[in-house]
């Protein structure tokens, strides 16, 4: 009988290591899945952490890309009226360099403007049909006006007034474009007195 609670007393005996040991590792699991647990929330944490951060990067990155295009916006404005910024000096001065003495002007009005030339009219009065030719004419040699076109005249009639006998006067409109960089770059020209015409 020895030999059969020898065996009896091994197989408890086993029976208790094996309970042991699953005691064992059973607390080697739970603590070592605590310890992931952990590395895992603080992952979890730290990654939170980190798109938050970069949330609030990519709205200051989206703020700065609005800033920047509303600066690029008002550039390009400063820009588009740079360039226009001697248009109406210039265009003043080839048409009263082109005005004779006998003429004299009553409006000039942009109609429309391109990329390149600006259409504008020009209505006046004069004393007679030579002072407007030689208006036409001077507008035409100009190096910054274009494409002269007479669109209206008409006779006027000064009435009598005491001993002055009635005036001839002559209304005329006419229309052209000023391109700026025709034949020389408009910023490098000075203005000039208009020539004397013959």
């Amino acid at each position: 009988m020895p030999l059969r609670i020898y065996l009896r007393d091994a197989w408890i005996v086993a029976s208790g290591l094996v309970v042991v040991l699953c005691i064992v590792v059973s607390t080697a699991l739970l603590v070592s899945g605590r310890g992931r647990a952990a590395l895992v929330a603080s992952a979890l944490d730290s990654a939170a952490r980190d798109s938050l951060r970069i949330a609030t990067v990519v709205s200051e990155s989206r703020s700065m890309e609005s800033r920047l295009d509303s600066l690029g916006d008002r550039a390009s404005a400063i820009r588009r009226l740079d360039s226009r910024r001697y248009l109406w000096p210039r265009l003043l001065d080839e048409v009263a360099r082109a005005l004779p003495d006998e003429a004299w002007l009553v409006q000039i009005a942009e109609l429309d403007a391109d990329e390149g030339a600006t259409r504008f009219s020009v209505e006046g009065r004069s004393i007679g049909t030579i002072a407007l030719s030689r208006f036409w004419d001077g507008l035409e040699v100009s190096d910054f006006i274009r494409n002269v076109r007479l669109l209206s005249t008409e006779h006027l009639e000064e009435p009598l007034s005491g001993l002055r006998p009635p005036r001839t006067r002559y209304s005329f409109v006419l229309e052209a474009e000023y391109e700026a960089g025709a034949s020389h770059s408009a910023d490098s020209l000075p203005l000039t007195a208009r020539p004397e015409f013959p």
